[in-house]
């Protein structure tokens, strides 16, 4: 275990993700976005959702976050400094534990919004609403899942995952030219 702290692995692991999470929201509700009317909802030209469009911009903040601007406590100095964000050390080595960790807080928020959606008029996707409770789950049983102009559904099929792939085949790929010296094609 290269964790020095005294936190458990797992509970780490959760930090990251929650706090990853939340770092890419932030992103999608501050960075300056192009706002974009969606297509009609179920045939209707009046019905259209407003989505945030800037992941684009989203993907070099956080690339450049991520390899320049990481804060960590230096001891000696007693003072914030910052450096590359030690991906080989973390989302290489505890790959696992990072799946792990997001797979139970994906089901733990899909859950929810299953959930959520019997409560209150909610307009519902029509390969979701079966009335085959497992089939629907899967599914997604709720159109446009929203928190106010926040879709969690847009949001999760695109900010986290794909911004995050990113690093992880930037972390194996810090490791393989760690291990090896060079990075094969």
């Amino acid at each position: 275990d290269k964790s020095s702290s005294s936190m458990p692995l797992l509970y780490q692991c959760t930090i990251v993700v929650l706090g990853w999470f939340m770092f890419q929201v932030v992103l999608e509700r501050f960075l300056p976005a192009e706002l974009i009317q969606g297509s009609p909802i179920h045939g209707d030209a009046k019905n259209r959702l407003t989505y945030r469009i800037n992941g684009h911009l989203a993907f070099w903040v956080t690339l450049f976050a991520v390899l320049c601007g990481c804060p960590y406590w230096h001891q000696d100095s007693q003072s914030v400094q910052f450096r590359s964000f030690p991906l080989e050390d973390w989302l290489y080595q505890y790959f696992s534990e990072f799946a792990f960790v997001t797979i139970l807080l994906t089901t733990a928020l899909s859950v929810y919004l299953y959930i959520d959606s019997f409560i209150g008029n909610k307009i519902l996707a029509h390969g979701g609403n079966s009335g085959i409770p497992m089939y629907d789950f899967f599914m997604g049983r709720e159109l446009n899942p929203r928190i106010g102009s926040f879709d969690w559904k847009e949001f999760c099929e695109l900010r986290p995952g794909l911004i995050g792939w990113m690093l992880l085949n930037l972390a194996a790929l810090r490791q393989q030219y760690h291990d090896l010296g060079y990075v094969s094609g």
